[in-house]
């Protein structure tokens, strides 16, 4: 798994991608296979550096994240949207992929 990881995240840097419109096609193809089944999603707040929050919301397979939205949030000073606002936006991001599932949030 970890190489699939690196890879993704060498594809990603990739200047020449453009990163929204493929992480929405990539999003589009592999988030059906969860349609209507169990899912254990995640809300992960990291920081990146000292000036920056990246807010990841994933679903958890096999002890890995894998993340469906995420966006940067700044580390000082006071968000312009609340945090479950973001979070309720993020997960919009997947909803139309998974249909009925049944969800179980784990924020960490």
């Amino acid at each position: 798994m970890r190489s699939h990881e690196r890879r993704l995240a060498r594809f990603m840097a990739n200047g020449r991608i453009e990163v929204h419109e493929t992480w929405n096609q990539f999003i589009h193809q592999v988030l059906p296979f969860w349609r209507n089944k169990h899912l254990r999603s995640v809300l992960d707040l990291t920081p990146c550096n000292d000036e920056a929050v990246i807010i990841y919301v994933g679903l958890l397979v096999h002890a890995r994240l894998l993340p469906v939205a995420c966006c940067r949030m700044p580390a000082q000073g006071k968000w312009q949207e609340r945090q479950w606002s973001i979070v309720e936006r993020l997960l919009d991001k997947g909803a139309p992929y998974v249909g009925e599932a049944h969800c179980t949030f784990i924020n960490l």
